[in-house]
């Protein structure tokens, strides 16, 4: 029959492909618009797809890439699975010429919150004052001339409430400001840009539409019930409402002119809308499935579902206006739980489902905080545990079902403090790894690293007084080595490590020789335990390089930016690709490698790479170190990148005012020459100097990383 091209089905787009087999149309092809996977979202089924393609920037070169496994058969649609494969979804059936194409004329307005409201403005529609800004200035001068507090703030391009701040000071914006600008967001984009608008205020309501050849048709409305918790909308619960009434005319007839006005002809849409006392006026519409949406219940409720719909609408378009033909009616009575948690720890056991499964009213459950994993503390819709749908004719009977669902929720994981699961055997590595093997000087070096010795603590004190060192956090401290050289210079400093081993011993030798240390033992990918803006120093010496998952990258970049002073230091140090231990592990095309010796993964940077994953902080000196080190019993050629940043909300390092140092310190002339010849046996021989491999473990302070 032909090919159905899904584009990011994640999340509630994972129900397309069976739906379209259930049609008759099983041939489907998967694509995926960001290079790795989007891990914050609920991820799509490999086993359902004939073949899945990786988007590299080039559409004409994705187009054949389907096209030669397509062999000649006809492809019929591409649908959006979800929100970030929108502008990919347009720019591929607009490339293949499909009939039915939004276009991309207005893709960036169906995607960036800024462009979706200058195309309403453009179509006379009621929407907030707003600017588009990276500049904190401008934007107080333009709540101060414009709107006044209170105001919202949030990412251009985001989702789920990410980053989303209701501002009543511009203390509080300021703050905001700074978890969301030059971050990435759970969707994988750079923040370069926050869209700040004034605030709406009124009931949030949700209108589920699908679109064929122009035309709407209402799905579903709900009620959003949402919580404010200490600036952020935390996600409660939503509510069916009937198709009929005067509030349902309003909010629907609005809705579908900002569908035309984004040139939205085929397809699902969600879009979230505050009733004013001025009427409705849209928060934000997407071009894509909700997030909610459960086939059962939406048949349930409304004889209908916007996952079908949506294949009429690309595939059978007379069965799609024999719909429209059709009067609306609520069948049974609905709503979506979003479960929300005060408590955060690694779920040892979880024991929600035990205790609520056996719920009359609750056709759909999912648990989506694991054993093993952390659980936070909800802040957003992402952070949300758990999700239920509750159906029932009786309203009061699925109040009772949310009721037990809150309760339930209280005592629902049984928490710890100590990693578990998968983290825990990376901890059992590290346990073996500075227990046992001692591989890697830092296992068993006592004197500090050379990186915070002799190229930070000099760059900082020439700046500051020693009495400025203030609060120090360390970043996978290992035994403490980094730590203590702090705490004996003054620093009040929090120690972290996935190794409880590491953490007891650390933690009673400060109290034995009275350093103010606070060991913990936990993931640095966690929340840190350190209050907002209140740490003057942060280290992370070779941790860093071994978090491989995006999504907990960014939530350290994101705790980094909220416990850093606002000129707070951060020195983080690496090893760099073309290392002599780690560089020939990589494999082409990949920055990834696994040490062998110890089974721990790692990431392998350029200057460049962190340049670009740190855009928030301005660099103040980098010094590329080279020489010859001892790695697992052998002499290596290692190469180091060190740099020092301060918190600093700048668009291009080049504003530093230092220079951005790229030094390499200079090595004795036997290690310089076998460098240059990149013969790893010159390279053991030049580092004869030192002694024996041997010797030099045994002694531990003559070779430095």
């Amino acid at each position: 029959m032909g090919i159905c091209i899904i584009v990011d089905g994640y999340n509630a787009g994972k129900q397309f492909p069976k739906s379209l087999a259930n049609r008759g149309y099983d041939k489907c092809f998967h694509v995926q618009s960001t290079r790795e996977p989007l891990l914050s979202l609920s991820q799509f089924e490999p086993a359902d797809y004939k073949s899945t393609f990786v988007y590299q920037g080039n559409v004409d070169q994705l187009i054949k890439q389907i096209g030669e496994m397509a062999h000649g058969e006809k492809i019929l649609c591409v649908i959006a699975g979800s929100e970030p494969g929108i502008e990919l979804t347009d720019a591929i059936s607009e490339r293949l010429k499909l009939d039915s194409t939004n276009g991309t004329e207005l893709s960036k307005a169906r995607r960036n919150k800024y462009e979706m409201r200058l195309a309403m403005q453009k179509a006379g529609l009621k929407a907030p004052d707003f600017i588009q800004s990276n500049n904190l200035d401008e934007i107080k001068i333009w709540i101060e001339d414009t709107c006044h507090y209170p105001v919202v703030i949030k990412p251009l391009d985001s989702a789920g409430t990410d980053g989303v701040s209701i501002c009543s000071t511009f203390e509080e914006l300021e703050t905001a400001f700074q978890k969301i600008i030059n971050q990435v967001n759970i969707l994988g984009t750079m923040n370069n840009n926050v869209l700040v608008e004034s605030f709406l205020k009124g009931e949030e309501y949700v209108v589920n539409s699908v679109s064929c050849q122009g035309k709407h048709i209402v799905n579903d409305l709900w009620a959003y019930r949402k919580k404010l918790v200490n600036g952020r909308l935390i996600y409660g619960r939503e509510e069916l409402l009937e198709f009929d009434g005067q509030l349902q005319n309003q909010l629907v007839e609005y809705t579908h002119s900002v569908l035309n006005a984004l040139n939205i002809k085929f397809g699902p849409t969600h879009a979230e809308v505050i009733m004013t006392e001025s009427g409705p006026v849209l928060v934000e519409v997407a071009a894509r499935i909700s997030g909610a949406t459960n086939i059962q219940m939406s048949q349930e409720c409304v004889g209908h579902d916007a996952i079908n719909l949506t294949i009429d609408s690309y595939l059978r378009p007379k069965v799609f206006f024999e719909y429209a033909q059709l009067p609306n009616k609520c069948l049974k009575r609905a709503m979506v739980v979003d479960l929300a948690v005060e408590q955060e720890g690694y779920i040892e056991k979880e024991l929600l489902s035990e205790k609520l499964k056996n719920l009359p009213t609750c056709v759909s459950m999912v648990i989506k905080a694991k054993p093993g994993s952390y659980l936070r503390k909800t802040q957003d819709l992402m952070s949300s545990p758990a999700k239920f749908h509750l159906v029932h004719e009786k309203l009061e009977l699925i109040y009772e079902d949310y009721n037990k669902i809150l309760e339930a929720g209280k005592t629902g994981f049984v928490l710890t403090n100590a990693p578990l699961g998968a983290l825990s055997e990376i901890a059992e590595r590290w346990k073996k790894e500075y227990q046992e093997q001692q591989g890697i000087p830092s296992s068993y070096r006592t004197e500090p690293s050379s990186v915070v010795s002799t190229f930070f603590f000099p760059y900082y004190t020439k700046r500051n007084s020693l009495d400025r060192l203030g609060k120090v956090v360390d970043m996978g401290c290992g035994r403490g080595r980094n730590s203590i050289f702090f705490s004996e210079k003054g620093s009040q400093v929090t120690s972290i490590d996935i190794v409880a081993e590491n953490i007891e011993q650390l933690q009673k030798y400060a109290e034995e020789h009275h350093l103010k240390i606070s060991a913990v033992c936990g993931d640095i990918t966690n929340r840190i335990p350190a209050e907002d803006k209140s740490i003057d120093i942060v280290i992370d010496i070779f941790c860093y390089k071994h978090q491989l998952d995006e999504s907990r990258k960014s939530y350290y970049r994101k705790e980094l930016a909220r416990i850093m002073k606002d000129d707070g230091y951060y020195l983080l140090s690496l090893a760099g690709k073309d290392d002599g231990y780690y560089g020939p592990l990589l494999k082409k095309g990949s920055s990834n490698i696994v040490d062998p010796e110890t089974n721990v993964a790692s990431v392998l940077f350029d200057p460049e790479d962190i340049r670009k994953e740190f855009s928030g902080y301005k660099l103040k000196r980098l010094q590329t170190l080279r020489k010859a080190g001892l790695m697992h019993g052998k002499m290596y050629e290692r190469v180091t990148h060190a740099f020092i940043m301060k918190k600093d909300l700048i668009e291009n390092y080049s504003n530093s005012d230092e220079e951005w140092d790229d030094e390499s310190t200079r090595q004795n002339s036997a290690t310089e020459q076998a460098r240059r010849s990149n013969d790893v046996n010159n390279i053991n021989n030049a580092a004869n100097f030192q002694g024996n491999a041997q010797d030099t473990q045994a002694t531990g302070n003559k070779l430095k990383i």
